[in-house]
């Protein structure tokens, strides 16, 4: 038996529903769901990952072996939903396949997919680093940090910018454009430097 924890939300309903149509295909292509509910009769599904409903359908047309549609836009969504679902086995596994695709565009569209980072976060950061790879792509292409940057990143939640900074730190050869986005964010955000511990400065 299956139970639903969200009352009359037809949303995560549905997502219920389709999760238990291709259970057997999710299990046998998810480490996380395998280790979770292989030997499992009754499980709830709380709390949710941080999985939209069309990224799940990315997911479920991956197990049934169909070709998926990855875009700028859905690209980190689909990259985080496989490391939290643990789809990085095989051969082939949606982690590579959509790696893959985020390499060939991210010196490109590195600004859409940071975007898209934002209402993934911290997820999309601590699972894959994907906020601070989209920066660094964006500054070694540009060799300097453009307005639309640095627009992006003051908009960012104080523990998310943390996060990324600090993954930036041991990602960046030169420190010069991490100093600038850093001394921004303090000052639109108007932050004490001496309250705000970041481990950029070492």
């Amino acid at each position: 038996m299956s139970t639903c924890p969200y009352g009359e939300s037809v949303f995560h309903c549905l997502y219920l529903n389709m999760f238990l149509f291709c259970q057997e295909r999710f299990i046998s292509k998810s480490s996380y769901l395998k280790r979770n509910l292989t030997s499992l009769s009754d499980f709830t599904l709380s709390p949710p990952l941080n999985i939209t409903a069309s990224t799940f359908t990315t997911v479920a047309e991956f197990c049934y072996n169909r070709k998926i549609h990855l875009t700028p836009t859905n690209i980190a969504a689909v990259i985080t939903a496989a490391e939290l679902l643990g789809m990085k086995e095989g051969d082939i596994n949606l982690r590579n396949v959509a790696e893959s695709y985020f390499q060939r565009i991210v010196c490109m569209e590195g600004l859409t997919v940071l975007r898209s980072c934002m209402a993934l976060f911290p997820e999309a950061e601590t699972t894959a680093s994907l906020g601070s790879r989209c920066i660094k792509a964006l500054i070694w292409e540009n060799d300097d940090v453009d307005d639309s940057v640095l627009d992006f990143v003051v908009e960012m939640q104080l523990r998310d910018f943390q996060m990324v900074v600090c993954s930036l730190n041991g990602r960046l050869v030169n420190h010069d454009v991490l100093y600038k986005l850093v001394d921004l964010y303090l000052k639109v955000r108007d932050i004490c430097h001496h309250l705000f511990s970041l481990c950029v400065y070492v």
